[in-house]
């Protein structure tokens, strides 16, 4: 909820604590790493993506999350092997497209976004509740592409195939 209300402090407190609670919890250092990086501290926001990834090497939107940090670091040819390792994956199984249109908008691939952003509505991913205050959105909800993908989630699916 911090992060939702933009308190990025009271986040990164939180999490600070929910670590030392739990800190074999990979969501929790997921969640502490998204307050990290959003004050601007990506060193030790990818440290702890990297540390929840160990824990469960198969989560593909927590490598999508470490491609992400490392494109804001400027690490631009290491977040691209992790898109190419994700997209390797994408061709046999299941690839949730929240956080790909996240890494992809770090990348400055602002087309390749919509078009996984539009696959997060296809899929009905299961992130589609953050589309709308997940700061991480914030920098795609300014283009009228934003609203119309975000106007098709409330027509019916018989309505939105034919």
């Amino acid at each position: 909820m911090h992060l939702w209300l933009g308190d990025y402090a009271g986040a990164v407190e939180v999490g600070s604590r929910g670590i030392e609670l739990h800190p074999y919890l990979q969501v929790i250092r997921a969640n502490y790493a998204q307050a990290l990086e959003f004050t601007g501290r990506l060193d030790e926001a990818l440290a702890q993506y990297r540390a929840a990834i160990a824990m469960s090497r198969d989560l593909t939107w927590m490598r999508a999350n470490e491609g992400t940090c490392l494109a804001k670091l400027g690490r631009r040819d290491e977040a691209l092997a992790i898109l190419d390792s994700i997209e390797h994956t994408r061709r046999s199984e299941y690839v949730d497209a929240y956080y790909m249109t996240i890494f992809r908008n770090a990348l400055g691939q602002r087309d390749a976004a919509y078009d996984e952003l539009a696959r997060t509505y296809e899929d009905n991913s299961t992130w589609l509740f953050s589309n709308r205050r997940g700061p991480e959105m914030d920098p795609l909800r300014a283009d009228p592409r934003f609203e119309r993908l975000h106007a098709q989630l409330y027509i019916p699916a018989a309505v939105r195939s034919s």
